[in-house]
């Protein structure tokens, strides 16, 4: 077990926090020179807009940092709870900054203040993954579960195109719409479910029962959140594609606030 840097990891979580603070601020500004369809929505869907777009960076670099956590050291998969390696510490450092600049963005803009999903998602995210870097614990288990930041990248998508061009009848959305399916369904709830049995049968591994049951519980709570946003994308999207019936254009008052809140924003973020 490497030696354990808790100052080591508030840095980075410091610093990742007013990384995606200015991000936010500099993507907002160099969306609005660049594009015509930014300038026409109002304040609350241009919060909505560059919070999402920080949100697809952090799921993209999660889509390629997590794997390549495994792949240099594929001999964790033996012990994910004790091992501490400085590169997985440092993901989930990353990765709690993030979400802490993610809520306070959602207070600074008073944008999702009433969605329950995102708030419980958020706030276990930044207990769990704050504790596990304070004792050093279970950091590979975390970073095993931010490999299915892969089905985000095409979540946030999918939010990023509807409100450029308000419609689903396209090729691009349609392939983005099946990615994100085989993802979803593949990848990002098989993946947690295989988490949730691996910390089951590793019970008498962990030493602490605290963190045992804040890495068992936490998993099954983001299991009922992925199994209630699955259903929210196969009701307005992938039930027409595979049942039948087609994909119908979006109309301008369907990309709304709403919309975002009960489609997109059960993070899934997770984070």
């Amino acid at each position: 077990m490497e030696t354990c840097r808790p100052y080591e990891s508030l840095k980075i979580i410091v610093n990742s926090f007013f990384g995606f603070t200015l991000l936010n601020y500099f993507s907002s500004s160099l969306t609005k020179s660049l594009t015509n369809f930014y300038n026409e929505l109002d304040e609350g869907k241009k919060a909505i807009w560059d919070n999402t777009l920080v949100s697809y960076v952090h799921a993209s670099i999660c889509s390629v940092l997590a794997p390549v956590c495994f792949y240099l050291y594929p001999e964790v998969w033996k012990n994910l709870i004790y091992t501490n390696i400085p590169i997985f510490a440092f993901q989930i450092a990353l990765s709690t900054g993030y979400f802490v600049y993610d809520m306070s963005d959602f207070v600074v803009k008073k944008i999702f203040m009433d969605t329950v999903g995102i708030w419980i998602h958020h706030i276990m995210i930044v207990i769990i993954f704050s504790s596990s870097l304070y004792t050093c614990v279970c950091t590979e288990y975390l970073t095993a579960s931010l490999i299915v930041e892969i089905s985000n990248v095409f979540l946030h998508q999918r939010k990023l195109y509807l409100t450029c061009f308000k419609t689903k009848t396209t090729r691009f959305y349609r392939f983005n719409s099946l990615l994100l399916f085989l993802t979803m369904t593949g990848i990002r709830i098989p993946a947690h479910v295989y988490l949730s049995l691996k910390v089951w049968r590793e019970y008498e591994l962990f030493h602490n029962r605290l963190y045992w049951s804040m890495a068992f519980y936490g998993l099954i709570t983001i299991n009922i959140l992925n199994t209630q946003l699955w259903l929210q994308l196969w009701n307005s999207d992938w039930k027409k594609t595979f049942l039948g019936g087609g994909v119908d254009a979006v109309s301008s008052s369907n990309v709304n606030k709403e919309n975002v809140k009960s489609e997109i924003k059960i993070n899934g973020k997770q984070e």
